[in-house]
């Protein structure tokens, strides 16, 4: 599939111009340099960690990530070629991507809340993937640090916007994406497509990040609707993120989950999943994550 490509025509900027005037947040040059040799038919394994090393608060990162309880290593990983051979190439691009997408967005204290909550959700999605023996597992763990990204963004650029997300919250028949679209003539999901798109992520995960709050049902029995692939890391993202909402009420007590209600049978139905498997299933998995908290 061909990469996604924006330019000044593109629908979504033509239909919604002042997405031109909010600035991404920048890929890193190390992580381009790295993708660059990741797409070359026999990358050099060397190289790319070689790279990694060269920016030290990035390798330093990736390296506290990989050692983290959600890679379940057995042993402290010390150097990058070491975690490229322990966990392989591709999972260690994925923990690069996420750790260079949230040090552009900045360190402040708003931005580390919002990170350890898409992290959690990540997590979430790859242990869901893992239960279900889903081939996208990595796929889907991008998608869950990514789907939300551009509510950072709009929570940097729009000062109302936390007020904004107060009055969705208590309003919870109505998505969050229409209070977005009549308040500022965008959403966090035209947002997260940008980044999604200019950090050169799969055509299909951008077009996941894109979709993730529209009713599943619609997408799946529309004419010109997204690709198969795309369609099963959608039913388990909204999976996921249900599971994420499940453990929030947990926590927090303050979340009402509509979407799911409107979405579960459609979801659950390509999934191949009954109602009942999946809370014994959504159960297992937050009292894993209760433990690896812990």
């Amino acid at each position: 599939m061909q990469p996604i490509v924006l330019d000044e025509h593109h629908p979504l900027l033509r239909a919604k111009p002042l997405l031109r005037s909010i600035p991404l947040p920048p890929q890193p040059e190390v992580l381009r340099k790295v993708l660059d040799e990741y797409r070359n038919p026999t990358p050099d394994l060397q190289r790319i960690a070689t790279l990694i090393g060269s920016d030290v608060a990035l390798s330093g990162s990736v390296l506290q990530a990989v050692n983290s309880p959600l890679f379940g290593l057995r042993h402290t990983v010390t150097a990058i070629p070491q975690a490229i051979g322990l966990l392989g190439l591709r999972k260690v691009l994925l923990v690069v991507r996420a750790v260079a997408l949230r040090s552009g967005f900045g360190r402040s204290a708003e931005c580390n809340r919002f990170w350890d909550s898409a992290n959690i959700m990540a997590q979430i999605s790859l242990m869901l993937a893992e239960r279900l023996k889903l081939v996208e597992k990595e796929e889907l763990y991008t998608i869950g640090l990514f789907h939300d990204c551009g509510m950072l963004l709009m929570m940097q650029h729009f000062p109302d916007y936390k007020t904004l997300l107060s009055q969705a919250n208590n309003t919870p028949d109505r998505p969050v994406t229409a209070w977005e679209d009549e308040r500022y003539g965008l959403n966090h999901t035209d947002l997260g497509f940008l980044i999604s798109v200019s950090w050169y992520l799969p055509p299909t995960l951008c077009h996941v990040v894109a979709s993730h709050h529209r009713p599943f049902a619609d997408l799946a029995q529309s004419q010109r609707r997204i690709s198969d692939s795309a369609l099963t890391l959608l039913a388990a993202h909204k999976a996921s993120h249900h599971i994420h909402t499940r453990h929030r009420q947990m926590v927090r007590g303050d979340m009402v989950d509509m979407e799911w209600d409107r979405d579960n049978a459609a979801v659950l139905g390509h999934l191949g999943i009954s109602e009942p498997d999946f809370f014994t299933l959504r159960d297992d998995l937050l009292d894993s994550l209760d433990d690896t908290a812990a």
